[in-house]
């Protein structure tokens, strides 16, 4: 989802999501709310990231983020991450 947002597909012509609007992804989110979501998950990763150091540089230019700083951003931030993206499924027999 990071390298998604920040960096897109180029191969496929596919722009950072940092940079859509609702409008350009109507034909598969309606009304963005995918988008949305997205965005948000990503503020709170930026938060994280500027706090741990391993955000963007003040003066860094626009093709700051590629796979290695993305890969560096997700290593600064995993530890903190991670324990939110686990699930715990309960079994029918209360397991």
């Amino acid at each position: 989802m990071m390298s998604l947002y920040l960096v897109g597909v180029k191969c496929e012509h596919i722009p950072p999501f940092r940079i859509l609007k609702t409008c350009h992804v109507k034909k598969f989110d309606t009304g963005g709310r995918r988008l949305f979501d997205m965005k948000k998950c990503m503020g709170i990763i930026e938060k994280i990231a500027r706090r741990k150091g391993v955000w963007r540089p003040p003066n860094a230019g626009d093709g700051y983020w590629n796979g290695r700083t993305v890969q560096m951003l997700w290593d600064g931030v995993c530890d903190e991450i991670l324990p939110h993206l686990a699930t715990v499924t309960k079994l029918p027999n209360g397991d």
